[in-house]
């Protein structure tokens, strides 16, 4: 026998008992291939799933079998006309409807004759549930004595059994449009909203949760002239560990109750995680970023757009913008800030740093990172006011390098260990020693727990400090130039190893990205432009790391501009060019030798302004070293042989004032390396002879004070040279020496280290057999 059809009434009303989520599919199952009864439907769920909170639009409350249903397809039921008298109330006029109360002006007739608002339940809507909803906002406000906080003056049922409450009469205007449209100040608001703070704080310490902070239910009034705040709507209220009304009040499972735009991450989640405290701190920090940008980090265009599930991963997922980067990139940012009485730069700089931090640790998706309490919240602001030093503080590197491994693990873990073994366990380490503090500080913020909360809050702060410089200084260590050189002398990366460069690469882009206004942060984002350009430049993407490195030059460049007197940032901005020269050298030499003169010219100014500085002088010499390999390359000897030249002089002087600095001997028998080897080229060999003997010299005292690989390397090249020129000089015995020399440093370093690969190429590349001999003899690059 065939089911008989059903109503388009009747469907609704059956789809109303389906959950959200598991709506679509019901009604593919139900309407068939009938699309126009599909079509007919859908907008009238949707329609019915309007309301501004959630809590109807997700799980619509079920009547009993015996109570009124709701009918989104049939006319309202009837409304409670103005003029009736409930109790002592006159009815005056309606004044707020929410998802199943009615709020009304009314005026109290006896014993006193006042204007109140009366809230009742809508007509139709007094099923057990709503009734518990209804009684349990009555019992929270009734708890509650808060000059923030809209009071309860009376309670009762009207004739028809329906519960009723009376509040103070507020006349308000949401806190954002109060402050909006009387262009109050940045202070000015931040005054209003820690009032806010100290209604939710007291709240929370009589055992109830507000969980639908927004503007609506934030109202601003005048008292005596004076502005105050008025919070209001305890509709969804929740209680901590007492019971509100002797009626069921029960959350079911999968239903989300608060706004999207304003709601926690926790609230979004649906997993049956108990709700505290943290959730308000959540939605006060919502609140507080639309006061500063006038904007909430979620737009309302962007959850319109979005189906139920997507709306629960912005939610919990999606990082919101820092309130001054909202601010910076708004298209309304000259209305914005003439509502907030200042210019749009001024006002991006007013919420840069502290603001930012206080509202971003507000809006941690992580609970146990944001404020303990609302009144932690208020106190941080009212450090802001008072102009001392806030407790909130932005992100860690070494968190968000956490979020960074956690997104990449497999890449990263493959690659790290690998990349391990290249510097010769010095990134191992590091980072066996930040694991061990990791665990350490696990360790002791567990039993900080049960100590004092102020105390273990400023020792949690100072071991975030130090985690985040050791985290810092980790990173760096893995993309340092010294790093990053061992994979130079390699034939060939491996496939993981330019993996793990990607997301390096990744990260430090990443980084550059972010807002950059202190002198700090530009000089770190112009290094992470720097590092970018050296590992290109290792994958052998020439664009790219020319890209990056003349973006760090024009970042360092500006620095230097800004700082005169920070000798540090022309030093870097040299270094910079250096780099970018060294990049263009082998095919564009004209752009290579412009970039090094550049740098040199800068150099040469800071040694000039800084004489008492050797590092500065130290530096220069190394651009005319460069600058003489330029010009050797290019067959411009005489200009090469003064490059040279000057590098010497300058390295002679240097060694003369402190022989005993760090690399300046080593340095000094480098120049006379490369004269020798520029000497050697042009066939003038007794003077090449010198230059070489005077390297091999200096380098040898090097090494015996030093016994590292890399100079004992560079000893056996000078010896090479000064074989092969006493070869060309037709002294055979002598040469035989030198050579058989630099063979024996070779072998020992082939042998001492058989993971160092450069080692055996350096020989290969000499041709080095078993009698000794060999070619050799080479310019170095500082």
């Amino acid at each position: 026998m065939a089911t008989a059809p059903r109503s388009l009434k009747q469907l609704f009303l059956e789809a109303l008992s389906v959950p959200p989520a598991e709506r679509a599919a019901w009604l593919s199952r139900e309407c068939g291939h009938d699309v126009a009864l599909r079509q007919q439907i859908e907008p009238m769920l949707a329609a019915h799933d309007e309301p501004h909170s959630l809590l109807d639009r997700v799980a619509p409350p079920a009547a009993p079998p015996d109570g009124p249903q709701p009918d989104a397809c049939v006319p309202a039921p009837e409304s409670i006309p103005t003029g009736t008298t409930i109790g002592p109330y006159k009815l005056l006029q309606q004044i707020g409807e929410g998802g199943f109360g009615i709020v009304f002006m009314a005026e109290q007739v006896e014993p006193v004759r006042r204007r109140v608002a009366l809230k009742v339940i809508k007509p139709g809507m007094d099923t057990r549930q709503v009734i518990a909803r209804f009684e349990a906002e009555r019992q929270a406000l009734a708890v509650m004595d808060h000059p923030n906080i809209a009071k309860v003056l009376d309670a009762g049922t009207t004739d028809g059994g329906r519960p009723y409450f009376v509040m103070e009469l507020v006349r308000g205007t949401p806190i954002t449009h109060y402050c909006d449209e009387n262009s109050r100040s940045i202070r000015e608001r931040l005054a209003l909203f820690a009032s806010v703070c100290q209604a939710i704080q007291h709240a929370h310490t009589k055992g109830i949760i507000h969980r639908d902070i927004k503007p609506t239910n934030v109202l601003v009034t005048r008292q005596d002239g004076q502005p105050v705040v008025k919070v209001i709507d305890f509709g969804i209220a929740k209680a901590l560990g007492q019971q509100l009304t002797d009626k069921t009040l029960f959350t079911e499972f999968a239903q989300m109750i608060g706004t999207p735009l304003y709601m926690s991450p926790e609230q979004a989640e649906l997993s049956g995680n108990d709700i505290d405290t943290r959730s308000d701190i959540y939605s006060l920090g919502v609140l507080l970023y639309e006061l500063l940008t006038g904007s909430t980090p979620v737009s309302k265009e962007q959850l319109k757009q979005a189906a139920f599930d997507e709306i629960r991963r912005i939610i919990r997922e999606d990082e919101p913008q820092k309130p001054s980067t909202r601010i910076s990139t708004a298209e309304a940012a000259p209305s914005i800030a003439a509502q907030r009485h200042t210019e749009p730069a001024r006002l991006a700089r007013l919420v840069r740093g502290e603001l930012d931090w206080i509202v971003m640790k507000a809006l941690e998706k992580d609970r146990s990172r944001r404020y303990e309490t609302a009144s932690g919240l208020a106190a941080d602001v009212q450090r802001y006011l008072n102009d001392e030093a806030v407790q909130a503080c932005p992100p860690s590197s070494w968190y968000r390098f956490r979020k960074f491994v956690r997104r990449y693990k497999r890449a990263v873990l493959a690659a790290s260990l690998i990349l391990l073994a290249l510097v010769a366990g010095v990134i191992g380490t590091t980072w066996g020693l930040i694991r061990a503090e990791q665990q350490r500080i696990v360790v002791e913020r567990q039993r900080d727990e049960l100590a004092d909360r102020n105390q273990a809050l400023q020792a949690a702060h100072e071991r975030e400090r130090l985690l985040n410089e050791r985290a810092r200084q980790a990173i760096e260590t893995v993309a340092s130039d010294q790093a990053i050189d061992q994979l130079t002398r390699q034939a060939e990366l491996l496939p993981e190893q330019k993996d793990f460069l990607d997301k390096i690469i990744q990260y430090y882009a990443e980084s550059a990205q972010e807002a950059a206004d202190t002198e700090q942060e530009r000089s770190r984002q112009a290094l992470a432009y720097h590092r970018m350009g050296r590992m290109n430049q290792i994958l052998g993407r020439s664009q790219d790391s020319e890209n990056a490195y003349r973006r760090a030059v024009a970042i360092r460049r500006q620095l230097a501009a800004d700082f005169p007197t920070q000798p540090e940032f022309r030093l870097d901005l040299a270094l910079s060019h250096n780099a970018l020269g060294t990049l263009l050298t082998p095919t564009r030499m004209r752009e290579a030798e412009a970039a090094y003169a550049e740098g040199l010219a800068t150099l040469k100014q800071l040694a000039a302004d800084f004489p008492n500085r050797p590092e500065f002088r130290q530096a220069l010499a190394g651009f005319h070293n460069n600058l003489g390999n330029l010009f050797h390359e290019t067959g411009r000897p005489k200009e090469a042989e003064d490059a040279h030249a000057e590098a010497l002089a300058i390295r002679k002087q240097l060694f003369a004032d402190s022989p005993n600095g760090p690399n300046i001997r080593r340095a000094l028998a480098m120049s006379h390396n490369n004269l020798g080897w520029l000497f050697q080229t042009t066939k003038r060999l007794p003077e090449a002879e010198a230059a070489f003997r005077d390297a091999v010299a200096l380098q040898k005292q090097h090494v015996a004070e030093s016994n590292r690989p890399e100079f004992r390397l560079e000893l056996a090249k000078y010896l090479f040279g000064l074989g092969n020129v006493l070869r060309d000089t037709a002294r055979p015995k002598e040469a035989e020496a030198a050579h058989s020399e630099a063979v024996t440093i070779f072998k020992q370093l082939v042998v001492e280290f058989p993971n160092r690969p450069e080692f055996r190429q350096e020989m290969a590349e000499r041709g080095i057999q078993e009698d000794g001999r060999g070619i050799g003899g080479e310019g170095e690059e500082k």
